[in-house]
């Protein structure tokens, strides 16, 4: 199938809690089944979830479930982190993750901070111009 005929999925991962950054590993391997381009856009505390150094960062869950918060903390303590699902997810298919430029310089990163999955900083209007043909989700 020609790149034009294909599908397109793009996801913006602004929240940095499991629960809301799950759903990007695990679409972004329902994509990739689904022979989609998937391209992930981090930003803001989505892009914090994702530097090397994130440690318990990037295992948050957001209060605003209450005590289910605790109970989903716990569960995915046997689940592979969302990170490892967009891995495994890019290893693959066709799944490119890129760092948004404002963010990456309001909090003074480099690329290098970063999980090598992230392959390029762009601009939003980058990311939105790439997305434009496709379907966007916000996360």
């Amino acid at each position: 199938m020609a790149d034009s005929e294909r599908h397109h999925l793009s996801m913006i991962a602004f929240s940095g809690t499991q629960d809301r950054l799950y759903p990007v590993g695990v679409l972004a391997s329902g994509g990739v089944a689904n022979d989609m381009r998937v391209d992930v856009f981090l930003t803001f505390w989505g892009l914090l979830a994702a530097r090397k150094d994130a440690g318990e960062f990037s295992r948050l869950v957001s209060q605003d479930y209450g005590p289910a918060a605790s109970a989903f903390q716990e569960a995915a303590k046997n689940l592979p982190t969302w990170l490892d699902l967009l891995r495994n997810a890019k290893e693959l298919g066709d799944v490119h993750v890129k760092a948004c430029a404002m963010t990456m310089d309001l909090m003074r990163l480099k690329l290098d901070d970063l999980d090598p999955i992230v392959e390029d900083v762009v601009g939003a209007g980058e990311f939105l111009d790439s997305a434009k043909d496709g379907t966007i989700l916000v996360f």
